[in-house]
């Protein structure tokens, strides 16, 4: 297996980013040898800070080295870029990015190369597939499904999150998509909820808590729901883990500084065991067609209530363990406009119960734990496994291909298509 991509795979922003390494490292578990060839390029306008993804990356490495990295079995090798941001990569910087693509696909020979990237890499994936690789497009997006989409030249299959993403895919593009669920490792033991003593200081020492605060994500219903809760029920204890969003992002969009103070802001962070461990409920917002939305899965494993949006693949990550409500279409069409106070009290509502009532709140758990068995480890990574293993057999061959001649013409054709893609400026 091999994944292509200027998009670094040590993304702790990028959902994406996270599934394909978890994916991969299961595979490498499982015998495979995994290999990620990227550029160190992260989401985001702002510099990533290097030195998180690995000390040795402080100081940064030559501009234009191969920086290889083992983790967990996986091969990781990044093209060292002058800087972090898609937008600012040179264009030499590419074109030396795909030499060096070109050399690992001729010498690794994978019978998989795995991508979610732009059509930059048309080149590459056409050069797998001439050389009998199996290529697969990971889509974790849902702008991605459009008839017209160059990006999914050279592509054989499609591996997507959630059954919603299938029919998404069905619907607009007319292919079938294979399901790969998020692989996530329990951020803490889930029964540890379970406790009379956690339960009883659920209210008064935990937080109702959100994840990644940004519009698409309900970010501003939550702050809503915190204005409410201030009025309606001021003992609620509310945080937000800063992502792509924090803080200062509303700030500069006008909201009342004291409104911003009533939440408990919390920096990125890669200690997920005390986010959940201080997490009396989770909040899933979202306001957009989420793919799966791997923190429900993360919140299920972890033992906390979920109260989630029906939108996209939520639902089925929930698996019938949490608690859904109706996605307004307003706040679909636009995700800064003002929330329903009739939503926001359904909301709260929920909140206030499931904090004030030890045995509903016990039993939320209980659902929570029930419902988490489809994301455990063992379960999720084999059916990961046995589905790349099926993409990597060689399809039977059909009386057509097997004559010489339609093979010499299959093979005329597609080096055509090749000489026209890179020829592409």
């Amino acid at each position: 297996m091999l994944f292509l991509s200027e998009a670094c795979l040590f993304d702790r922003k990028s959902g994406a980013a996270q599934s394909v390494r978890a994916q991969l490292k299961a595979l490498a578990c499982a015998g495979w040898q995994a290999h990620a060839l990227t550029m160190t390029l992260f989401d985001g306008l702002q510099e990533y800070p290097l030195a998180q993804v690995h000390p040795d990356l402080s100081p940064l490495p030559p501009v234009g080295s191969l920086w290889v990295q083992e983790d967990e079995g996986v091969t990781h090798t990044l093209y060292v870029t002058h800087s972090t941001v898609h937008q600012a990569v040179r264009p030499g910087a590419l074109r030396a990015f795909i030499e060096v693509a070109q050399q690992s696909l001729t010498q690794l020979q994978p019978d998989v190369v795995l991508t979610y990237s732009s059509p930059l890499l048309q080149p590459l994936l056409a050069q797998a597939q001439k050389q009998g690789a199996h290529t697969v497009f990971y889509v974790a997006n849902p702008g991605y499904a459009r008839p017209e989409s160059p990006a999914f030249r050279f592509i054989n299959s499609f591996v997507v999150p959630s059954q919603a993403m299938v029919a998404l895919y069905r619907e607009k593009l007319g292919t079938e998509a294979l399901v790969v669920r998020d692989l996530v490792r329990p951020p803490l033991e889930g029964r540890l909820n379970l406790s009379p003593a956690r339960v009883a200081t659920r209210k008064a020492q935990r937080f109702v808590t959100l994840i990644n605060p940004e519009p698409a994500k309900g970010g501003l219903f939550f702050l809503n729901l915190v204005e409410q809760a201030r009025v309606l029920a001021p003992g609620l204890r509310f945080r937000a883990l800063e992502s792509r969003w924090g803080r200062a992002d509303w700030a500069r969009l006008g909201l009342d500084l004291a409104l911003l103070d009533a939440v408990d802001w919390q920096p990125r962070t890669d200690d997920m065991t005390r986010i959940y461990g201080e997490a009396s409920l989770l909040l899933v917002p979202s306001l957009w067609f989420e793919a799966s939305a791997r923190v429900v899965a993360e919140g299920l494993l972890a033992g906390v209530p979920v109260l989630a949006m029906k939108s996209g693949g939520i639902e089925e990550q929930l698996n019938g363990g949490g608690f859904l409500f109706d996605l307004p279409p307003a706040l679909h069409a636009d995700h800064l406009a003002p929330p329903d106070k009739k939503d926001l009290h359904q909301w709260l509502h929920f909140i206030q119960v499931l904090l004030d009532d030890d045995a509903l709140y016990t039993q939320a758990v209980q659902l929570a734990l029930k419902a988490a068995d489809l994301h455990k480890p063992a379960r999720a990574e084999a059916a990961a496994v046995a589905t790349y293993t099926e993409l990597a057999r060689p399809p039977a061959l059909t009386s057509l291909t097997c004559s010489p001649v339609v093979r010499q013409r299959l093979q005329a054709k597609r080096e055509c298509t090749l000489e026209v893609v890179n020829a592409s400026p």
